[in-house]
């Protein structure tokens, strides 16, 4: 994964997460971080039901990491051609 310093999480993850009781909910929480941290899953240690959540929502973190390189590309390329000097004229 990117290093970036914060990620995206969604409104309508809140159901499944208040369906764990509050250790599962918690170490939900510490896997995402060390995810997010290391680019390791490591759900090994979490309950069947936090660890399919896990994979739902490692899903959705790559997808919107793929989104966020992408945005990077094209500012990047966007940021080249302002510099380069036009000489159309």
């Amino acid at each position: 994964m990117e290093r970036k310093n914060g990620f995206v999480m969604y409104k309508d993850w809140c159901k499944p997460v208040e369906m764990l009781d509050d250790a599962a909910a918690g170490k939900l929480l510490k896997a995402i971080y060390r995810f997010h941290d290391t680019g390791e899953a490591g759900a090994e240690d979490l309950p069947l039901n936090a660890q399919m959540l896990f994979c739902i929502m490692v899903g959705a973190f790559e997808r919107d990491n793929e989104k966020y390189l992408e945005r990077c590309r094209k500012n990047r390329e966007n940021a080249l051609k302002r510099s380069q000097p036009d000489f159309s004229d």
